[in-house]
């Protein structure tokens, strides 16, 4: 059981090697809220031959979180193309007493600290999301550090922990199965392969809307004219019935964007991140 960001990466690099005409290897580099592989890739040779997939962790919330960040998602990455945008969902284990997301909160406001969160390193989104959660509804909850997705959710499917946050993709199925109950989604709108679990404004709370993205960058310097040439190849392989149809499942959408865009996607998050991130949230450092 693959984490969602490696389930797009392989994925990923099937259509690029066939679209590129040689292999594209997945190499996991897991750890340190992505920190590890960033920095390897940033110290790469920005000749097309390594490329990365990055979450808005390790592309925004990793600068205001790490004071000892080791690289500048800016300045030593080069955006070449976005792949999703996705909303998260909270989910539950079945026996756990709270099935919706107001009935949560009141019962977290009962029990300040005492109810359990599984969760990711400190600038994953579950994790940023969470402190967000607690800051806009006062609720207190207790953040349980995993070290991968995988682990996460294994422990809340055993009832180890009762809740977690996670994407759609990779929560989804098990919501559908029944072996999580779906609390709320963290988008605009419903996922449509989760239509039974309402987002965060019909529970009452409008202003917690996060979705989150995922892209691919290189190591900075790479040519203009590479760039743009592996934009468009990706561009063609999410455009792709199948590509959409996985992303459609797992509760993403499609994302489009030039080398350009993606670049502005990013400072654009920055923008807004950077002044939430900046103030105290609970649970973060």
């Amino acid at each position: 059981m693959g984490s969602s960001t490696d389930l797009m990466a392989r994925r990923l690099s099937d259509g690029l090697s066939e679209a590129l005409g040689r292999p594209v290897i997945v190499l996991n580099r897991p750890g340190a809220s992505g920190m590890i592989a960033m920095e390897a890739l940033a110290q790469a040779k920005p000749d097309g031959d390594t490329l990365g997939l990055a979450t808005m962790s390790q592309l925004v919330f990793n600068t205001y979180l790490f004071r000892d960040l080791r690289y500048d998602p800016v300045r030593d990455l080069t955006p070449v193309a976005t792949l999703q945008l996705t909303p998260m969902v909270i989910a539950a284990h079945p026996r756990f007493e709270a099935r919706s997301f107001p009935a949560l909160i009141d019962l977290a406001k009962k029990r300040p600290g005492d109810i359990r969160f599984a969760t990711t390193g400190i600038g994953s989104p579950p994790r940023v999301i969470l402190a967000v959660i607690m800051d806009a509804t006062g609720a207190r909850f207790d953040a349980v550090p995993f070290k991968s997705d995988t682990d996460a959710l294994t422990n809340v499917l055993s009832g180890e922990v009762p809740l977690l946050i996670a994407s759609a993709s990779f929560a989804g199925p098990h919501i559908r199965s029944g072996k999580l109950n779906g609390i709320a989604s963290t988008g605009h709108t419903r996922i449509a392969s989760l239509s039974d679990v309402p987002t965060l404004a019909e529970s009452g709370y409008p202003k917690i809307d996060v979705a989150t993205w995922i892209g691919v960058v290189a190591p900075a310097g790479m040519a203009p004219q590479y760039v743009q040439r592996l934009n468009d190849v990706i561009n063609r392989i999410i455009s792709a019935p199948d590509f959409v149809a996985y992303a459609q499942s797992a509760g993403g959408q499609i994302l489009h964007t030039s080398p350009q865009q993606f670049s502005q996607l990013i400072r654009e998050a920055h923008t807004h991140w950077g002044a939430v991130l900046r103030s105290p949230l609970p649970g973060l450092p």
